[in-house]
């Protein structure tokens, strides 16, 4: 029989953690040094280090001598951008997330369509939610300044992330390894689209946004966005868009349409509330959410628009060219938020 701890977490008759209270994400997952999904920190227990973008990603695209950026500028090789995580969680992640996800990609953008609308449809989100949940765990990790005269606070600190949407998803992505059921509303917003390479010699990207719980990532001719808290409102916020954008999008279209969802997000007046639900003697545990009785939006902000768009351009800016304009006034263009690759002049497609 399951029971239940002092802190609100349930466990199993073997103390394996079913559902991690918040109180318990934080103290064993946040600040803990075991496994960044079962908590466990010892006795007799392997451990190896998951890689954070997918092994299987960085042979595919020659990834592990490249490097990511991280949120402070500072950057590190993908081999080396790892999580600690014991030998158990690690197998179960291949086996039931990473196998049928890297078999997906392999068939190219007609199989990963057909996977998303099969019965393991939505492992595709969960494979997102998981490398996001690795992402942004990790910053816990290191440090803001590389200079300890300038401090030690950590890159999470610095940014102030919010704990409580992040245990979500760590709620989320345990569903592989506990049994348990995500009913639908649980699900964020996630989209998949054709893509093309137009700037960049690298047919692998990807970008998120940690305030926004919103994400992408571009595999050669394939993208997938996702948000991650928001029961799929960004999505349907964003569908006639989608009925209109001619395929392929580019590179640098890709990230301008992670900022659009990143807004539909931001500008949620009403948020779900997600919550889990067990039955310790029948040993079922489920993830639900209460939504909004209506979807609403505040009013739309060019301002956080621009910054978005600022933010994730950065490393093209340079590329880019406007008829009449200096590269200054390219960057105040992005920076106004009135900037859009989406768009002609005369506003089509």
């Amino acid at each position: 029989m399951w029971k239940t701890t002092d802190d609100g977490s349930v466990i199993d008759s073997s103390g394996d953690v079913i559902y991690f209270s918040f109180q318990r994400f934080l103290s064993d997952i946040i600040l803990g040094k075991g496994c960044f999904l079962c908590g466990r920190t010892g006795n007799g227990l392997r451990f190896t280090d998951e890689h954070i973008i997918p092994n299987w990603l960085l042979r595919k695209f020659d990834l592990h001598h490249v490097s990511i950026t991280l949120p402070n500028d500072t950057t590190i090789q993908y081999s080396r951008y790892k999580i600690r995580c014991c030998e158990h969680c690690n197998s179960k992640l291949g086996s039931e997330i990473e196998v049928p996800i890297s078999r997906a990609f392999a068939t190219g953008l007609d199989g990963i369509n057909n996977f998303v609308s099969s019965p393991e449809g939505r492992k595709l989100f969960l494979w997102m939610s998981l490398i996001f949940l690795k992402t942004h765990l990790r910053d816990r990790k290191y440090r803001v300044h590389q200079d300890f005269r300038l401090g030690d606070q950590s890159i999470s600190d610095e940014y102030e992330y919010e704990w409580h949407q992040l245990h979500h998803s760590h709620c989320l992505v345990r569903c592989v390894l506990n049994g348990g059921l995500v009913n639908p509303s649980a699900f964020g917003s996630i989209a998949v689209w054709p893509a093309k390479t137009l700037i960049a010699k690298d047919k692998f990207d990807y970008a998120d946004f940690s305030f926004g719980y919103s994400m992408m990532i571009r595999l050669d001719d394939i993208c997938v966005w996702a948000v991650l808290n928001d029961s799929g409102a960004a999505s349907a916020n964003l569908s006639e868009l989608f009925q209109r954008i001619p395929a392929p999008i580019n590179d640098l279209q890709s990230r301008e349409i992670l900022v659009e969802f990143t807004m539909m997000n931001l500008l949620l007046k009403k948020r779900p509330e997600f919550f889990s639900k067990w039955n310790k003697e029948n040993k079922n545990y489920e993830i639900d959410a209460i939504l909004p009785q209506k979807l609403e939006l505040e009013e739309y902000d060019m301002t956080q628009r621009g910054e978005l768009l600022s933010k994730i351009l950065r490393h093209a800016e340079k590329s880019i060219r406007l008829p009449n304009k200096t590269p200054t006034e390219v960057s105040a263009q992005i920076l106004s938020g009135k900037f859009t690759l989406l768009s002609d002049e005369m506003g089509k497609l």
